[in-house]
């Protein structure tokens, strides 16, 4: 954990578990070496570490020789073999990246690769904190089967201003406001996962199918001047935004001065929702029924 001088490192046999953070912060690796005995551990082609799983490989006379090789989980990218002037490539037969597994890199842009035809359908899940406080970083590419991504998986990337969801992705959708979006059954977008913190838009209106934000969804969206929630009321039925629940959603946004909440919002319910809005004015509610702030909703908020 932020062991900035760190260049290379060596997983010994014994090693089982790789803990939360154990890399991040470590901007200078560059190589990792693990012991060939170890049963769970092992790195691929590209130097990444992942898990290890045991497969039969023809050895290149007709025989199959049951070998480890690298499996689904991505571990750690080493933040040394990443760098701005080259895109980063996520390798197809990789399903999930782990917790601060790419926290922080130095790429300005990401792909998820894709190999269909050989059943490698690529990226699937984005842990918590995945790409964490990468500074430099622009633009990712989601793979079509990208179907969950953790909590603050972007957060303190504040340069990201695009990312695109492929067309056959029917998870995921990000459109015009430069916003990422949840999508049901349907096609429509019901979570707001996040706006991008690199645009450059002054304002955002939640579309009226969105029924819930992410925690973080608005961290440092340094730009923003308005945030206008109150169209967030459901079609047909389809029920509305009642409660903001989600830790640090509107943290950081310096320029903020006008927040507006939809009428039938409840609750702010968790901590430092508004944390570090320094510019911000006015919220204005547009409710009766308002029951709760959560604590630091508003720490911070000098000019509130």
């Amino acid at each position: 954990y932020e062991a900035t001088n760190l260049t290379k490192i060596t997983i010994s046999t014994t090693i089982d578990k790789i803990g939360y953070e154990t890399f991040y912060g470590c901007s200078k690796l560059k190589n990792i070496t693990v012991d060939p005995e170890n049963k769970n551990f092992i790195v691929d082609g590209n130097g990444f570490l992942r898990n290890r799983i045991e497969k039969d490989v023809d050895d290149g006379t007709g025989n199959m020789v049951r070998t480890g090789v690298a499996g689904s989980d991505l571990y750690c990218v080493p933040a040394g073999k990443t760098s701005s002037t080259v895109v980063l490539t996520i390798p197809a037969d990789v399903k999930t990246i782990k917790n601060y597994a790419c926290s922080p890199i130095n790429s300005k842009e990401v792909v998820f690769a894709s190999d269909i035809a050989n059943e490698n359908y690529g990226v699937e899940k984005i842990g918590s904190y995945g790409f964490y406080n990468s500074k430099n970083l622009e633009k990712i590419t989601y793979s079509p089967y990208t179907n969950d991504v953790g909590d603050l998986a972007f957060n303190y990337c504040d340069k990201l201003k695009t990312v695109i969801a492929t067309d056959n992705n029917t998870i995921y959708a990000s459109d015009e406001d430069d916003a990422v979006y949840l999508l049901n059954g349907k096609g429509e977008k019901v979570t707001l996962v996040m706006r991008l913190p690199g645009s450059t838009k002054t304002s955002y209106v939640l579309p009226e199918t969105v029924k819930n934000i992410r925690g973080g969804a608005f961290r440092k969206n340094v730009n923003l001047v308005e945030i206008d929630l109150t169209q967030g009321k459901g079609t047909n039925g389809g029920g509305a935004l009642t409660t903001l629940s989600g830790s640090y959603t509107f943290s950081g946004c310096s320029k903020l001065k006008e927040l507006y909440l939809p009428e039938n919002i409840t609750s702010m319910s968790t901590g430092e929702l508004c944390s570090g809005c320094t510019n911000l004015e006015k919220v204005i509610f547009k409710t009766t029924g308002f029951t709760s702030f959560g604590w630091g909703t508003f720490i911070n908020c000098k000019s509130l």
